[in-house]
């Protein structure tokens, strides 16, 4: 899959490499000649013009394709800040609300295939203050999590209580694929993961370890020690890339036994 960036700095470098599968980093400007994925995640689009616009909509919104978007996605033109915009390019309705802190999400629905298998009310927040906020008044997409913002005070100095709750994670299913849209920039792995999963992405992992792969290797770094099963696109010969032991002949999935932190490569031999 692909994503789409130009911040975030906590989402792409401690959640993102956690989601078991290889992914890409592409700009904005680069999509237009990038490969086509599965799975696109928008990681900070708030200015998105005309022509960019013009190529989601032809390149990402189409073969059942999944596409997430994180907070303000759109929501800067060239005619100024407009929530008119954000459904534009997202298909759901978000709105902006003169507000600032730090915000929490809280999941609220454990049924959806994005959240099955996810601790019910699990939260997650943003390391820092941020302002303007979102949320989605949409009618028609599905809430999967609810916004609490942490007090603080907004951008003219007034003080903005920590009681307003509102849907922040919501999907939305259109016309030949479907969008997801988060307010809260730091999801955690095991829902990216799903959210992968559901649009088709091959999962090598489902242990949040760092996985690189291609067609040639398999690498696992571990989050945490112990026994994990690690599924391959089509079965093949398995061999340790550092001692050349055949892990197996011919296989689809295999068992790796791994310490915490520890680093093991596998070449794939067709």
């Amino acid at each position: 899959f692909g994503i789409v960036r130009t911040m975030y700095k906590n989402q792409y470098h401690d959640q993102m490499p956690r989601i078991g599968a290889p992914f890409d980093t592409i700009l904005l400007e680069d999509l237009e000649i990038a490969p086509d994925y599965k799975f696109y995640i928008f990681m900070d689009t708030f200015y998105v013009t005309e022509r960019q616009r013009a190529v989601i909509e032809k390149k990402v919104k189409r073969n059942g394709n999944t596409a997430l978007w994180l907070f303000g996605a759109g929501y800067v033109t060239d005619k100024g800040l407009s929530d008119a915009a954000m459904k534009e390019l997202t298909g759901i309705d978000i709105a902006a609300y003169d507000g600032g802190g730090k915000m929490r999400m809280t999941l609220c629905d454990a049924e959806h295939p994005i959240t099955r298998g996810v601790m019910p009310g699990i939260q997650f927040e943003t390391a820092d203050e941020t302002g303007p906020l979102f949320y989605s008044r949409d009618k028609d997409a599905r809430i999967l999590g609810m916004t609490n913002v942490v007090p603080c005070t907004n951008s003219e100095g007034v003080f903005k209580s920590g009681s307003e709750t509102m849907p922040g994670f919501v999907v939305k299913e259109m016309d030949n694929w479907h969008s997801v849209w988060c307010a809260v920039p730091n999801i955690p792995p095991a829902l990216l993961r799903n959210m992968a999963k559901e649009a088709g992405v091959h999962i090598y992992s489902d242990g949040d370890d760092v996985v690189y792969a291609n067609r040639f290797i398999v690498s696992v770094t571990a989050r945490y020690g112990g026994e994990r099963t690690i599924k391959l696109p089509k079965p093949c010969m398995v061999v340790d890339a550092f001692t050349g032991e055949v892990v197996s002949e011919k296989t689809g999935s295999f068992n790796a036994d791994l310490k915490q932190y520890e680093t093991k490569i596998w070449r794939l031999e067709y």
